[in-house]
């Protein structure tokens, strides 16, 4: 979970570097990340095993975002990264 943190603090560090206008153009994209990141880690929590695979991914924030961003469902954030995770 620290590495879900991590990836979440470079993300929001690189936006909040640009302008207003860039940190506005980016507002969805931060407010689905810091949802997935909550996601996350609300679902991880007391599973060792999924902790353990989803640390193997080379950026879980980015790979949970292009899933959400591709469903075309409009369903609660945290039943797609459910979804997502299970088809891990």
């Amino acid at each position: 979970m620290e590495k879900i943190d991590y990836e979440y603090e470079i993300f929001y560090l690189d936006c909040m570097r640009q302008s207003k206008a860039g940190i506005f153009a980016r507002s969805d994209e931060i407010r689905i990340k810091r949802e997935i990141k909550n996601a996350l880690k609300k679902t991880l929590k007391g599973n060792r095993e999924l902790a353990e695979k989803i640390n193997k991914i080379d950026n879980i924030l980015e790979e949970a975002y292009r899933y959400i961003c591709d469903n075309e469902e409009r369903l609660p954030i945290e039943t797609l990264v459910k979804r997502w995770m299970k088809g891990l």
